[in-house]
């Protein structure tokens, strides 16, 4: 008999990045620093799961940015077993022109999150991957975050609550373009005869950024 697990999840993000640091949600306290002048916008988002429709609305406040996108179809449906599909995969990119920025200082992409709702079967697999990289360094020199859902051993279904910190930042450059690339996926486990109905969905991606004085 299969196990069904309803529950609310908070994952956290393994980054491939060598400095990476850890976080459920919740900011690390900083001390108050004086205002640094910079300027956001317009962000564009763009791919399948981020198509023509897509809300993106960002909030200035001191130092920090707020931007929350509400995709328009980043739904994911896989139907595996013997006669149903292998794989299935949609992504969202943004990306977020800075300009202005003070000398001596960084916008720093602080943490990203994804919420919605997920059901995954027993004959599947789940992951979200993050991509974070600037124009100038392109994305040889991207920081990359692999956060998986379900590890293919049962249903797994509830709230999509996934949180990944510490990605991308420019430092000392006037102009400058933060990228980042999202995707979800859901995989059928190699050699199931299983049949089932995997789906998920990203209802939200809020994205924080803070300028802050450069950090070598």
């Amino acid at each position: 008999m299969k196990t069904l697990v309803h529950a609310t999840l908070v994952f956290i993000a393994v980054l491939i990045a060598s400095d990476s640091s850890y976080a459920f949600g919740k900011r690390r306290s900083e001390p108050s620093e004086s205002p640094i002048d910079f300027s956001i916008g317009p962000i564009a988002a763009g791919g399948d799961g981020c198509p023509t429709g897509t809300s993106v609305q960002y909030e200035q406040t001191g130092n920090e940015v707020t931007v929350r996108v509400r995709p328009a179809d980043f739904d994911l449906d896989l139907n595996s077993g013997e006669s149903g599909s292998a794989l299935v995969r949609k992504g969202c990119a943004l990306a977020i022109p800075v300009a202005h920025l003070s000398e001596n200082s960084q916008v720093h992409m602080t943490s990203i999150s994804f919420q919605g709702k997920y059901d995954i079967r027993a004959s599947a697999s789940a992951k979200i991957r993050i991509e974070s990289f600037t124009n100038s360094d392109g994305p040889e020199q991207s920081r990359v975050v692999e956060i998986p859902l379900t590890d293919g051993t049962q249903d797994v279904s509830g709230d999509l609550k996934v949180v990944a910190t510490d990605l991308t930042k420019t430092c000392n450059t006037d102009s400058q373009v933060l990228r980042l690339n999202s995707s979800a996926m859901i995989r059928a486990v190699e050699g199931t005869t299983q049949s089932g109905r995997s789906r998920m969905e990203v209802s939200e991606i809020v994205l924080t950024l803070r300028a802050e004085p450069c950090q070598k």
